[in-house]
């Protein structure tokens, strides 16, 4: 029996979620609340038709169902498995680089950064290995099981477990620089940004802590649970959450600039670009919304729920449906480009870098795809 995968994002990583020609750094994103975007007005759900048909370049196999998206950095594409493995592979062939495997599962992505891969095991560490040999750098033990991807940022490293806290560790030496227990568990991968550390919790909290000194900032009540990683962009923190709602939240006071009610659950992490904001629901929905107003542009219906984030490259967004397809989508009129049929759940969201999307799925596969 595999554990229940925690999407929240953003990932990665948590987190904006966002899809670079270069490193990904998951969970180091982040993100938005004041005039409401909950119905009244008209807008198109757009449908639109199959304009292409992707290639799949290869396929790889772990040996454990992925329940979390692959990071990118230099060609290389590194996975975690519920075979307690973290895997490199070559992003153009899938050959196998090297392979690292940890004293229990892996249900979040990896985070790379300066040349050092960061990943939490539910055997309570957090581990740093050597990006280009898998080589153990150093392991930092915390008090629960750690199932949601860590956020980086200069020299810093964040990371939740399920006793109730989230620390910070100096990336160098892996040494604590700080904890905070929290109420009630951590729900989603932290996001760092301009000097803070954003989380939320299962109290329905949304937390903004000094990454410094570990200090709690503001707290902003979300009314529901949140599994949705927090994405900042422009100084809003954008978020989902269980009671349907899409906040934005100011990233310094946490006062709410605006909401947005879907027709079910958000769990998917919000992606940020152009001034536009993509998000899936439970309702089998990918919206975009204009991000300063929250105001509904367009949106797009799958097959069934969509839970991981919407990452957007090349004028195209992403997004993975529980109906076991990827889609495609114009991110401006939100028409169907094309979508890919993979073996199973998708484990999170897709990763585009150098023009190839990958995709990994509870299947065991990741999927390289064109």
């Amino acid at each position: 029996m595999y554990p229940a995968a925690r999407n929240g994002a953003v990932v990665a990583v948590a987190i904006a979620l966002l899809c670079l020609s270069g490193t990904q750094h998951l969970g180091s994103q982040g993100t938005a609340t004041g005039a409401t975007g909950r119905g009244a007005a008209r807008v198109r759900a757009a449908i639109g038709r199959m304009v292409a048909t992707p290639k799949l370049l290869w396929k790889f196999k772990t040996g454990g169902a992925i329940q979390a998206a692959p990071s990118v950095s230099d060609g290389v594409v590194y996975v975690t498995s519920l075979d307690s493995s973290v895997y490199a592979l070559h992003g153009k062939t899938g050959k196998v680089h090297w392979r690292y495997k940890t004293g229990g599962w892996i249900t979040a992505s990896p985070v790379v950064l300066a040349g050092v891969v960061y990943v939490g095991s539910t055997d309570a560490h957090l581990y740093a290995l050597d990006a280009a040999t898998g080589l153990e750098k150093w392991r930092f033990k915390t008090s629960g099981m750690i199932e949601h991807a860590p956020a980086t940022s200069d020299g810093f490293v964040c990371v939740a477990s399920d006793g109730h806290f989230l620390y910070g560790v100096d990336a160098g030496p892996g040494r604590l620089r700080w904890s905070l227990k929290t109420v009630g568990t951590v729900t989603s991968s932290p996001t760092v940004s301009g000097g803070f550390a954003y989380v939320t919790t299962s109290d329905s909290l949304l937390l903004a802590v000094d990454i410094t000194t570990g200090a709690r900032a503001w707290v902003y009540r979300i009314g529901n649970v949140s599994r949705s990683s927090p994405t900042v962009v422009g100084g809003i923190v954008y978020l989902g959450s269980d009671n349907h709602f899409l906040h934005a939240v100011d990233a310094a006071s946490g006062t709410e600039k605006w909401t947005y009610r879907t027709g079910n659950m958000v769990r998917s992490a919000p992606s940020v670009e152009g001034g536009v904001l993509y998000v899936g629901s439970d309702d089998r929905f990918l919206y975009a919304l204009d991000a300063v107003s929250g105001k509904l542009k367009w949106k797009f219906k799958t097959g069934k729920p969509i839970h991981a984030s919407t990452p957007v490259a090349g004028g195209v967004v992403y997004a993975v449906s529980d109906d076991h397809h990827l889609y495609a989508v114009d991110a401006a009129t939100g028409r169907q480009k094309w979508k890919f049929k993979n073996g199973g759940d998708a484990g999170s969201f897709p990763v585009v870098w150098d023009g190839v999307v990958y995709l990994a799925s509870d299947d065991r596969y990741v999927y390289a795809i064109r």
